[in-house]
C-alpha cells in the first residue's frame, strides 16, 4: 500500500480478544509497525505479526514486506515465545516426554542440509551482537522458523545446558474465572493463604489486566495445594537470583509482598539453572516466557509445581490434545471452568 494512505486494522490477540487500530498512515516497515503496535497498545512483550493475505483467500501467513499489507487489514500477534512450537515439515518423528506432550523431532525443511542451517544459526548469532535498532528482525524471524529442526533435535537429543544454549540461540532468550473460584477456598491453611491474596488483589485497580492476571496465575498453586515458594520468589538482594534452577525472582520495593503475590515489581528475572536469562517489567509475560522456555529447552516441571505447570499447558494452552485424561484434581477444577 502507498506510505501515505491511512492504515486500519484489527489486531487479533487470540482467538477471543481484538483491537482496532487506526493509523494516520502505513509505517515504512513492518518493524515499525510492530512498535506503533507495540506503544499504542501498551505492549510490554516482544512479537511477531501474521496477516490475513488476500492473495490467498484471507489465510494467515507470516508478515515481512509491509507493501504486502492492504490498507484495510488484519493481522494476528505472534509473541515470539512461541516460534518454537512452529514445525516447518510434515515428515516428523514423535517422542513423548516425561510430561505427557508429544514432541517432535521434525526433517529439515526441504533444500536445507545441516550445514546451511548451522549457516543460519551462526547469522542469527551475528545479528544478536548489533543493537536492538540495528538487528534484522525478519531475517531472524525466518532464520528461527527455518532452523526448528536443527534446534529441536539439538535441544532433545543432547540436553545441552541453558548458558550454552543462551549462547548458540540468542533469539530463544529474546521475551476472572480463577478469582471466582479462589474465593471458594477460605477454609484451612489454604484457605488462609488465599485470603491473603485476596486481600492483596482487592487493592488493585480492577481495570488493570495484569492484576488480575497476576492474581489467577499465582493463586493457582494454592488452589492445586502446590508448593511454588522455590519457583516463585521476591527479593531485593541480587545474591539470591543466581540460587535456582527454575525461578520467577520479583524485585519489589517491600520488605513484605502482600500475599506473597507480585503486583508491582520492578522488574521480573526469569532464572534457569543458576543464572538471570531474560527479564520483564510484567510478572504474568515473565510467566508466559518461563514456561515457553521450559517447553522449547525440552526441561521438566518443577517437582513441586507439576500440576500447576500442566494445567498451563494442557487446559489453557491446549499443548496437548492426545491427553486421554488428566490428574483428578486438574480435571475437577477445568470442569469447574467450563
Amino acid at each position: 500500500m502507498e506510505a501515505t494512505g491511512i492504515l486500519k486494522l484489527r489486531v487479533i490477540l487470540d482467538k477471543d480478544n481484538a483491537e482496532k487500530l487506526i493509523l494516520p498512515s502505513c509505517p515504512n516497515s513492518v518493524q515499525a509497525l510492530i512498535d506503533e503496535i507495540k506503544s499504542r497498545l501498551n505492549f510490554t512483550f516482544d512479537f511477531r505479526l501474521q496477516f490475513h493475505d488476500p492473495d490467498f483467500d484471507n489465510a494467515l501467513c507470516n508478515f515481512f514486506k509491509i507493501e504486502d499489507l492492504p490498507a484495510i487489514a488484519s493481522v494476528k500477534v505472534v509473541r515470539l515465545v512461541e516460534l518454537d512450537r512452529i514445525s516447518t515439515s510434515t515428515d516428523d518423528t514423535i517422542l513423548q516426554t516425561e510430561r505427557g506432550e508429544v514432541n517432535f523431532l521434525p526433517s529439515y525443511p526441504s533444500g536445507e542440509t545441516r550445514e546451511s542451517l548451522k549457516t543460519r544459526r551462526l547469522e542469527m548469532v551475528e545479528e544478536f551482537k548489533k543493537t536492538s535498532a540495528e538487528r534484522d528482525i525478519p531475517l531472524i524471524h525466518q532464520h528461527m522458523m527455518r532452523t526448528f529442526a536443527l534446534r529441536r533435535e539439538e535441544i532433545v537429543t543432547t540436553s545441552p545446558p541453558v548458558s550454552e544454549l543462551k549462547d548458540r540461540w540468542p533469539a530463544l532468550f529474546h521475551d476472572t474465572q480463577l478469582i471466582g473460584l479462589y474465593k471458594k477456598r477460605k477454609t484451612g491453611r489454604v484457605g488462609e493463604r488465599m485470603e491473603q491474596l485476596l486481600l492483596a488483589y482487592g487493592k488493585q485497580d480492577k481495570n488493570d489486566i495484569y492484576a488480575t492476571r497476576t492474581a489467577a496465575l499465582a493463586g493457582l498453586p494454592m488452589y492445586l495445594k502446590e508448593d511454588s515458594s522455590e519457583i516463585f520468589k521476591t527479593c531485593k538482594d541480587e545474591i539470591e537470583f543466581y540460587e535456582a534452577t527454575i525461578a520467577l525472582v520479583a524485585d519489589v520495593d517491600e520488605e513484605e509482598v502482600p500475599g506473597g503475590v507480585p503486583f508491582s515489581p520492578r522488574q521480573v528475572f526469569i532464572v534457569l539453572e543458576d543464572q538471570v536469562v531474560m527479564t520483564h517489567h510484567s510478572w504474568t509475560d515473565a510467566l508466559v516466557c518461563l514456561f515457553g522456555l521450559i517447553y522449547a529447552l525440552h526441561l521438566n516441571y518443577p517437582e513441586k509445581c507439576t500440576g500447576f505447570f500442566e494445567f498451563i499447558q494442557v487446559v489453557l494452552l491446549k499443548l496437548d490434545d492426545e491427553r486421554k485424561q488428566l490428574k483428578p484434581k486438574l480435571q475437577t477444577l477445568k470442569n469447574e471452568l467450563v
